[in-house]
């Protein structure tokens, strides 16, 4: 090996730890931050103030998956699909339920939108909620005569 081939190897390893340690600087900066919007308290390292603020974090993500799945039965209700499948994509919460105790599911369901039904039941929404009238998604499939989506929620494990 020559010279030249040495420098090389030096010059990449040193390129490479630059690079981490700059992923790493921003890693910390990104939580850093988050934590500081919650309201971490200041003067601590970063490691006790990123454990013990990891919950404040977790919070603040399901807030956020919430606020989506909101967003969801929103698009939902008004059939806005393309929307509808952005936001499960992105993370929704979708198991969230409106005023009469229904999830996105049981919207597809009772609707007849079988492709959105796949979507939630890939994406592990929970098959056997009840709503208001103790009525699963696969009841609202069943009584609307959509036996595909009924299929598909039966071989997922839904329950009658």
């Amino acid at each position: 090996m020559n010279q030249c081939t040495i420098l090389k190897k030096d010059t990449t390893r040193q390129a490479d730890a630059t690079k981490l340690a700059k992923e790493s600087k921003m890693k910390k900066i990104l939580i850093l931050s988050s934590i500081l919007l919650l309201g971490a308290p200041l003067g601590h390292s970063f490691e006790t103030i990123s454990s013990v603020s990891g919950v404040k974090i977790q919070a603040a993500h399901q807030g956020i998956a919430k606020r989506k799945g909101k967003r969801l039965l929103k698009a939902l209700k008004e059939r806005k699909m393309k929307k509808v499948r952005r936001l499960i994509r992105r993370g929704a919460d979708l198991d969230v339920r409106d005023e009469h105790q229904m999830t996105a599911l049981m919207y597809a369901s009772e609707n007849g939108h079988t492709d959105i039904a796949k979507a939630l039941i890939a994406a592990d929404a929970d098959l056997n909620l009840q709503s208001k009238g103790e009525k699963t998604a696969l009841m609202y499939a069943s009584r609307n005569g959509h036996t595909g989506i009924a299929n598909l929620l039966r071989e997922a494990g839904a329950r009658e």
